[in-house]
């Protein structure tokens, strides 16, 4: 027969295997949100970054002279590469 030292540091094993297991699916879960929350500032900013540029200027960028002029003014509000590039095609494809 098993004792019962045996018995109890099994159930200890298998108590922290699910604790480990819960927590991990709990930071499954955070990390699932925190990237949902990212993306959806991210879509925010690039429209916010592309509606300045619509009210700054309202034909599109002919030269790349001009496209980089605007993605300076964007740089000088405080927009992050990404979202300049992502703003400056949104407002080439409108």
């Amino acid at each position: 027969p098993t004792s019962f030292i045996e018995i109890r540091s099994g159930i200890a094993a298998a108590k922290a295997l699910r604790r480990g297991a819960q927590a991990r699916a709990e930071q499954t879960a955070r990390d699932k949100r925190g990237e949902m929350v990212s993306a959806l500032v991210a879509a925010r900013e690039d429209e916010r970054a592309r509606a300045i540029l619509a009210r700054k200027y309202r034909q599109p960028a002919t030269t790349r002279e001009e496209r980089a002029r605007r993605a300076r003014f964007l740089q000088s509000r405080g927009f992050s590469f990404e979202t300049i590039h992502r703003a400056l095609a949104l407002a080439e494809s409108d």
